[in-house]
Parts: structure tokens; C-alpha cells; sequence
């Protein structure tokens, strides 16, 4: 049957050893990429000071600091998961902030998403200080001088007064206070500036000093004597200065071409190097320009420090190279990245960074692994008992399938995410269909009395065409959901493509392979299957009007219920956003009891019903723990009314508490840690106008006595600091302090005005002074899928839907197959929302619109468009053979005998998918978890895509028939042959 099989074996047992070797080396260094929902990470919180950056001119001052913390949390997640295959969420964090949530990773990966997040990546291409320069001036060019001789003095005057010096080689950044006071006309010339750049120690060997830019007109803050000498750590660096026009013409990394950005090797040097190139409207201006500055020195400068300053050869076409000096190709790497998402406005400042525990919870995880097992055990089974031999085949054919499909998710370094599972049960699903294909034309041949060499060779040969359609229109909604899609989508398009290539290959070249041997070594006497369904004649067009009224009034009603259910009935955390906290406690407990405790409470069971709960920092061998990380779903509403209260609190000089904290502090009151504070009273002093300020102090750990006076007495007069419980104690937990404050000074004030003064206090054991805080954490949130995300991910459903009605019309030749797909596709995912929101809303499962179900009507369509194109193409097999054989029959009873002919195969295939989906369902059913409404709405849509294709897909393809212009009589009509197909 196959004319090489050697050659087979041999590429499929190296493909199967290296999956194995790869998966062993993964699990020994623990290489398996498993997401927040599965393994639980790190979660990061930033703040971004856009007051202070208006102050300083960085950022305009009418500048909307929302729409910059939306764009800084953009430009954050692009630089962080650029191919969405690493499953991190980046989410507002009240009005200046944002939380970044990374599954868990090493050490070192997670210091390079720290680097890439502080990076501000400001890129700009500007011209090194010439004498002579043009400026336009009402049009024309206008020559102007620069006498870099006398800015060159100024300067270095200006150097060596005070400190600045030293300041400047402590903080490269500090020469802005020159710049600054030269562009005002004090000091210097306004048209020039200086920029640092640095010498700093070669990686390959720091013992050495990296060599600095050229030009005669910089200045070098070190002697020649500095750069004789080692350098005393990684971190030194030596300092020069050099003189930038800044008003001759320059370009900005936000004109880059982000698509043809990319690490690589200086041809010249052979170092590591960025190639950029600029979007076409730009190429021809800087390519003017480098040709005018031709033998000049050009600077490239990156967040604000000059990098190198090669000279222009010539005129440049659009493009060029950024050099790394002594930097490594990894270094080079992580500048493309930033370099591709464009530049923040302002660096954002890293305030906590804590480890998180998986957001499913373990019993969740445990149910998903136990209904995985149940499934699959369900599918093998029936697969031996219906298919016998062949059915055992199928299921090597399905362990190489998984072998691959994970191997090649650890090469790519794929997160795996509930998304992910998702896009696995699909393909694994579309694998067995593939097979179940490939059997059931097997069947149809030996009924037409083919011996089972060339029933087995017509089977694979007739099926192939028939796999590859349904499997290249899942293919191209995967493409498109990567390039259009954000955020987990495109991991699951990722999941979903690199599964597709992995099913065709080994349901059509693996089982294929087996049954070469099989029949050479005769294994296969006696071969059948069961044919259960095989000789159906139903009517089912007879039924479409039906069918389609009640898919109407089911949709209708679905939709109706949507859009005018209360959006937070409806809407997960993931939509409407809310409340992020930690909660800190004084004994461990477990994630359960913990939402026990909570949900115990009537209030809070109502406003929050389903709280998501995971620890946070460390967790003990049983589960436990004293710190959990919290989220709370808030209505917009809601939002805004804590965001307006707070605002008034402020401006009344209080402090704040949102409701939210208020109730957990009532249900956790004695499980609770103690607060930073508390017995604050100020009491005035008599023919004074001070007063006497007390307040107790709570640390987590024991703080000296003499040192938290020390700190304090640089400050204020203070009258007594003790442990209460202990006057004589020299360190304490608890520490009550008493101060000299004006006599107006509020009770709630007391606390801001000790704890600055404590800020750099070290603990007893000489480690970071932390205050005991039973909320650490807590702000208001956005939700992960806003604007962009969900103009991305409709977008992407609409091109994908376009894509496959138009490989559809090509393959079948005629729009309205193309068309009939479409529309059923559509069909399928508004019913599966309709249906998933009622039952919600009913309170019969646990299923809010969030990224699951978002995952799984991805999922639908994939699964609906194969079942789809499975009848399609039996309708266009049977459409070639009535025009051969000259069979007159009408269009509408070819569809139903095209529907009959492959019912088997719908049943057998929906009924093995169905098995791991129902499964998962009766496990995770009543939970609570995400997987419950996950896979009830995978249930539903499997069921209303199979449905679909019969009463809705087929009875479209009839009704565009029938508006075709029927030919004149007598005239012949050409019918194009055909591929056979199954």
C-alpha cells in the first residue's frame, strides 16, 4: 500500500523519540509551561506617577491620565506576551496602576519581563553637533552657527560647580538640570543639548571597559587613568556627554516599521545588533536625511542615552542597524521586543511582587484532571468495542497525535491555559474524526465489494481531501484569530494550528503506516466494523421550516435575554472588572475555608457569589496559608460610586475604605492580622499650641526601640516610645509612639506623618521593615477584555468567517456552500450564548460570559465548520458521479442522501467528542469552577453544530439552488469533474 514504508518508520520514529526525549527533558527542568488558572505565578503591581511626569514636561499637561494608563497597559502587555502563547494578564489598577499577572516561570525569565516592563524604550535617531546647520524659516532653509568651542566651556564650567559633576556621573539623567536651564536662554545655547552615553564593562570580559562613542566635541566625566583601571563591579559605567542638535530634523522609534524589527548579527562586526526599518511614509525622509548628513555622525539614542554614533556612508533606503556593543544577541532580543511595542510615556514603579496560586483552585484542577481521564477512557473504550483492530489503531494514531502536539507547545514555550485545553479537545476531537473518516469510507468500499487491499486504499486516498478541507478551514480561523486576536485567543490559536498539522499527520500517515504492516503481515483476515446507521433514509430537508423556526425564536430569545439581563448577571470578572486585594492572616488556612468563611456570610454571598480566591507567597505542604489573593466582581456602578467617594475622602483629608474591605474586615475581624495602626488620639497640651500624638504601631516582626526613636526624633520631639505590653522591652511587634503635632492635627493624620520618617528602618534581624497590614493590597480593577481585546476578538471571528466562506467558494466552486457555512457558524455560537446566558441566569450552572466561554465558542466554530465540510464535500462527490454516470436526480434528494451517507460519521464522531465533554461537565458540575461553565457551553455548542449542519448549513445550500436562473430547455449545462472524495 505505500511504496516506502521504511522511510515512514524512520521519520516517524525519530519524531516519536525526539517528542519522548523532549518531554523528559521538560519534566526534569520542569519546563512545562502551565498558566495562572493551572500552576498559579506572579503577580506584579506597578504604579505610574503621571503627576510628576506632567511636572516635568515628560507628558503633556492636559493629558488624560486614563487614556495614558490604557495606553502604558497596552504597550505593557504587547512587550510581555507578543505571541500570546505565554497566558499573561495585564489589567488597570485604580488611576495609576496596573496589575501584571505571569505564570510561573524562572528566576531569570521573570527578571527579564521586569526589565522589559521598566523600559521605557524611547528610541530616537538625531545628528551629533555640527558648527554649521539649516533650520526652515518661513519656508526656506536658513543657515545658523553653533560655536561648539564656547558650549563645549560652558559646560564643563558648569560641571564644576557645586556637585553637578558627581551628580551627573551618579545619574547620567541629571544633566537635564544643564539642558533644561540652556533651553531657556540662562545658560547656553537653546538649540543644543547634551546626552550621556556610557562606558560600561564588556560582558565576555569585565575586568575591561567596553569602548565608548567617538567625536572631538564630547565630554568625558573620567581621566584616561579611569579607563586603565578594572572596573569595580558589573554595574560601574563611565559617563560622557555629547552635543545633540535638537533642532535639525530626527526620527522616533514610533515610526518604525514594528513588524521588520528583529535581533541579529552585525555583518561587519559580528555583534549583536537590531535591524529596524521605517513605515513606508517615512523611508523616503529619512533616507533625504541620511543622505544630507552624509560623513556626519548620526546618534542613536535609547531612553535618553546615546548608544553609538555611526557616520551615514551615504543615502539609506528606509532602514539600518542598531549595534549592542558588548551586549548579547539576548540583550539585542529584549530591545526588538520593546522596540516593537513603541514607547511609554512613564516608567512605571514596581510597589509588591508576590507569588499566586493557581486561580482554578486544586480541587478544580483535580476535577478537570479526573473528567480528562474519565473521557478518555470512555473514547477508547468504545473505540475498541465499534472498530475492533482498526479502532486500536486509532488510538496509536491519537498517543502520537498527543505526543506531538505537547512536545511541539514545549519547543514553542506554549502556556498551557484553560484556552489551551481547549484548543487540545478540539484537535484531538478532529483527529479521531479523521479517523472515523477514514474507517467509515473503508466500510462503504467492502459494501460495494472492493477486497480489503483496495478498500483500505480507497478508504485513505478518498478520505484525504475531505480531511484536509474541514481541517484548513479550522486552520485558517486559527491563523487569523493569532494575527487579529489578542490575549489568550491567540494562544488558543496557537494551540489550535499546531494540532491541526499534527492530527492530519498522524491519522493519515501514522494509521496509514500500521495498516501497510498490518495487511502485509495478514493481521487483518476477517476485518469489519459495525455499521450502526449505515442505511439511514430520513427526510431531513423535510423538517428545515421547523428547524428554522425554532432556531429563531431560541435565538431570539437568547440574545433578548443578553442584552437586556443586568450586565453584571451576565458578565464574568473578566468584562466588568472590580476589586483586587490580599488579605493577610494571622493562622493559616486553607483556599476552601477561607471561601467558606466568606460566603458564609449573607451579605457577601449575595454581592459576591462567586469570589475568586488564591494564595499568595507561601503555602504549606496541606494547602495553607497566611496571605490570599482576592478578586470581586463590581458593577460599573459600583465602580464608579467607590471612585467618586474616594475622591471626596481626599479632598476632605481623610482616609478611605471601600465597602468591599469594610465587610471583609467584619467577616475575617479575628482572623485577621493586625492593622498598621490603631488607639491613635491627640491630645492637646496645656498653654500650647501643640499637642500630644499617640498612636500604637503594628510590624510583622520586631522592631528595636532605640532605632524607631532615632528615626523619629530627626523629625519631631518625641515625649515616649515603648512596647505596651512590655515597657522594659528593647524590641517589640507592637510599638506605641507619642509626638509633639499641632494642635489641629486629625487622629487619622497620625499615622502619615510617623511612617515616612520609618521608611528605610531595618527589623530586630536587620531585614526590610514591613508594617502588619491586613489588606497589603486592595484597589479597584479593569477588566481584562476591554476595548482592544474585544474589537480584536470580534474582528477576528468576522475575518476568520470570511476566509472560510471564501476557501469554501473555491474549493466547492459555487458561493453559496460558503455562504450556508457562515451563516451556520454564526447560528451555532449566537444559539450556545443564548442558551449558556438562560441557564446562568436560571441558576442551573455556574456560566458568566468571561475567557472560558470566550474559549469555548472558539472551540464551536472549529468543531461546527468540520462537520460541516465533511457533508459538503459528500454533496460535491455525489454531484461528480451523477454527472458521469448521467444519474438524473433532483438537488434536494442528493442532499438528503448526502446527509444519510456520512450520518454515521456524524454520530460516531460527535458521540466520542461528546464523551470528554460530558465527562468534564458531570465532574465540575455544581463546583463553582470555570471548567463547569466551560464545558456545559461546549456541550451545548457540539450538539447545536451538529444540529446545524443538517437543518440549517444544508437547507441554505438548497434555497440558493432553487434562486438559481434555471437553464433555457434543450440547452446543455457543463458540469467540471470533480476529485473523488469521502
Amino acid at each position: 500500500m505505500l511504496e516506502n514504508p521504511r522511510r515512514s518508520v524512520i521519520l516517524i520514529g525519530l519524531l516519536a523519540i525526539a517528542s519522548i526525549a523532549l518531554l523528559i527533558w521538560a519534566k526534569v527542568g520542569d519546563k512545562f509551561n502551565l498558566g495562572l488558572d493551572l500552576r498559579g505565578g506572579t503577580a506584579l503591581v506597578y504604579d505610574v506617577d503621571f503627576q510628576a511626569a506632567k511636572a516635568e514636561g515628560l507628558v503633556s499637561k492636559d493629558a488624560d491620565d486614563d487614556q495614558l494608563l490604557q495606553e502604558t497597559v497596552d504597550i505593557i502587555y504587547r512587550r510581555i506576551d507578543p505571541t500570546g502563547v505565554l497566558e499573561a494578564t495585564v489589567t488597570k489598577r485604580g488611576n495609576n496602576g496596573f496589575l501584571v499577572e505571569l505564570p510561573g516561570m524562572s528566576t531569570a525569565e521573570a527578571l527579564a519581563v521586569k526589565q522589559r516592563i521598566q523600559n521605557l524604550g524611547r528610541l530616537e535617531m538625531r545628528v551629533v553637533a555640527t558648527p554649521t546647520y539649516e533650520v526652515k524659516v518661513n519656508g526656506e532653509d536658513v543657515e545658523r552657527q553653533l560655536d561648539l568651542a564656547k558650549e563645549k566651556q560652558l559646560l564643563q564650567d558648569w560641571l564644576g560647580k557645586d556637585d553637578n559633576k558627581a551628580r551627573v556621573q551618579a545619574d547620567p539623567s541629571a544633566i537635564n538640570l544643564y539642558n533644561n536651564r540652556a533651553r531657556t536662554g540662562d545658560n547656553g545655547s537653546p538649540h543644543l543639548a547634551w546626552y550621556p552615553a556610557l562606558i560600561k564593562p564588556k560582558l565576555n570580559d569585565p575586568k575591561r571597559w567596553d569602548g565608548g562613542v567617538g567625536g572631538a566635541d564630547t565630554v568625558r566625566l573620567y581621566e584616561d587613568a579611569d579607563v586603565m583601571q578594572p572596573p569595580k563591579d558589573k554595574d560601574a559605567k563611565l559617563v560622557q556627554l555629547v552635543p545633540i542638535n535638537v533642532e535639525e530634523t530626527y526620527f522616533q522609534g514610533s515610526q518604525l516599521d514594528a513588524s521588520d524589527v528583529y535581533a541579529g548579527q552585525d555583518p561587519r562586526s559580528g555583534k549583536p545588533c537590531v535591524y529596524y526599518a521605517f513605515q513606508p511614509k517615512f523611508e523616503t525622509p529619512y533616507a533625504d536625511w541620511s543622505e544630507k548628513w552624509t560623513g556626519k555622525a548620526s546618534a542613536i539614542i535609547l531612553n535618553g542615552v546615546v548608544e553609538s554614533t555611526p557616520v551615514f556612508e551615504g543615502r539609506i533606503p528606509g532602514r539600518g542597524i542598531i549595534t549592542m556593543g558588548s551586549g548579547t544577541l539576548t540583550h539585542a532580543n529584549e530591545l526588538a521586543k520593546v522596540l516593537k511595542t513603541g514607547s511609554l510615556q512613564v516608567r512605571p514603579e514596581l510597589q509588591s511582587d508576590t507569588q499566586i496560586g493557581s486561580t482554578l483552585g486544586e480541587d478544580a484542577i483535580r476535577r478537570g484532571l479526573i473528567s480528562m481521564a474519565l473521557g478518555a477512557t470512555a473514547v477508547v473504550a468504545f473505540m475498541l468495542w465499534y472498530y475492533r483492530l482498526a479502532g486500536l489503531v486509532a488510538i496509536a494514531a491519537l498517543f502520537l497525535n498527543v505526543l506531538l502536539l505537547v512536545a511541539a507547545m514545549v519547543v514553542i514555550r506554549a502556556t498551557l491555559t484553560l484556552p489551551g485545553i481547549a484548543g487540545i479537545v478540539l484537535t484531538l476531537g478532529m483527529a479521531v474524526d479523521a479517523n472515523i473518516l477514514i474507517y467509515e469510507r473503508i466500510r462503504e468500499e467492502i459494501g460495494r465489494g472492493k477486497d480489503l487491499l483496495q478498500a483500505v486504499r480507497a478508504g485513505f486516498d478518498r478520505a484525504l481531501l475531505t480531511i484536509l478541507d474541514a481541517n484548513i478551514t479550522t486552520f485558517l480561523a486559527g491563523l487569523v484569530l493569532y494575527n487579529v486576536g489578542v490575549g489568550p485567543v491567540r494562544g488558543f490559536a496557537v494551540t489550535l494550528m499546531v494540532g491541526i498539522a499534527t492530527s492530519v499527520f498522524t491519522a493519515y500517515f501514522g494509521a496509514r503506516l500500521i495498516f501497510h504492516y498490518l495487511l502485509e503481515w495478514d493481521k487483518l483476515k476477517g476485518f469489519r466494523v459495525n455499521s450502526w446507521f449505515a442505511n439511514v433514509n430520513f427526510d431531513w430537508l423535510r423538517w428545515s421550516r421547523t428547524a428554522a423556526f425554532a432556531s429563531i425564536v431560541v435565538m431570539a430569545g437568547g440574545l433578548l435575554h443578553f442584552f437586556t439581563a443586568p450586565r453584571e448577571k451576565v458578565l464574568g470578572l473578566d468584562f466588568t472588572g472590580g476589586a483586587s486585594l490580599q488579605v493577610a492572616l494571622k493562622e493559616p488556612m486553607t483556599r476552601d475555608q477561607i471561601k467558606s468563611r466568606l460566603l458564609a456570610n449573607e451579605e457577601f454571598g449575595r454581592e459576591f457569589p462567586d469570589p475568586q480566591i488564591i494564595t499568595a507567597g507561601g503555602t504549606g505542604a496541606d494547602g495553607q496559608a497566611k496571605s490570599f489573593a482576592v478578586k470581586l466582581k463590581l458593577t460599573p456602578d459600583e465602580l464608579r460610586q467607590i471612585g467618586e467617594q474616594r475622591q471626596q475622602a481626599a479632598q476632605r483629608g481623610e482616609n478611605f475604605e471601600p465597602p468591599y474591605l469594610k465587610l471583609f474586615r467584619t467577616i475575617l475581624a479575628d482572623a485577621l492580622v493586625d492593622s498598621p495602626f490603631d488607639s491613635a488620639s491627640v491630645v492637646p497640651q496645656p498653654d500650647s499650641q501643640n499637642a500630644d500624638g499617640s498612636l500604637n504601631l503594628h510590624f510583622v516582626e520586631p522592631v528595636k526601640i532605640a532605632d524607631v526613636k532615632s528615626a523619629l526624633e530627626k523629625r519631631y520631639r518625641v515625649s515616649d516610645v515603648r512596647v505596651p505590653s512590655d515597657t522594659a522591652a528593647e524590641a517589640g511587634s507592637t510599638v506605641q509612639v507619642t509626638f509633639d503635632v499641632p494642635k489641629d492635627t486629625k487622629e487619622d493624620n497620625l499615622f502619615q506623618l510617623v511612617i515616612e520618617p520609618l521608611k528605610d528602618l531595618k527589623t530586630a534581624d536587620d531585614r526590610p521593615l514591613e508594617l502588619s497590614r491586613p489588606f497589603p493590597e486592595a484597589s479597584e480593577i479593569g477588566g481584562r477584555i476591554v476595548g482592544e481585546f474585544k474589537m480584536a476578538a470580534i474582528g477576528a471571528m468576522i475575518l476568520s468567517w470570511f476566509l472560510i466562506a471564501m476557501y469554501v467558494r473555491i474549493r466547492f466552486h459555487e458561493l453559496k456552500y460558503g455562504i450556508a457555512a457562515v451563516v451556520a457558524l454564526v447560528h451555532d455560537v449566537l444559539i450556545t450564548l443564548g442558551i449558556v446566558c438562560l441557564c446562568n441566569r436560571l441558576g442551573l450552572v455556574n456560566a458568566e460570559v468571561d475567557m472560558g466561554l470566550i474559549a469555548a465558542l472558539l472551540t464551536i466554530i472549529g468543531y461546527s465548520i468540520n462537520d460541516t465540510i465533511v457533508i459538503f464535500d459528500r454533496v460535491r462527490e455525489n454531484l461528480s458521479d451523477e454527472a458521469r454516470l448521467g444519474i438524473n436526480e433532483s438537488f434536494r434528494d442528493l442532499l438528503n442522501r448526502s446527509i444519510n451517507q456520512t450520518f454515521s460519521r456524524t454520530i460516531l464522531t460527535t458521540s466520542h467528542t461528546l464523551f470528554v465533554v460530558l465527562a468534564q461537565f458531570l465532574v465540575n458540575y455544581g463546583s463553582g469552577s470555570s471548567l463547569e461553565g466551560f464545558s456545559f457551553a461546549l456541550l451545548v455548542g457540539f450538539t447545536v453544530g451538529t444540529y446545524s449542519t443538517a437543518f440549517i448549513a444544508t437547507p441554505i445550500v438548497l434555497w440558493a439552488k432553487s434562486r438559481e436562473k434555471t437553464p433555457p430547455p434543450g440547452s446543455a449545462t457543463a458540469v467540471e469533474p470533480v476529485p473523488q472524495t469521502a
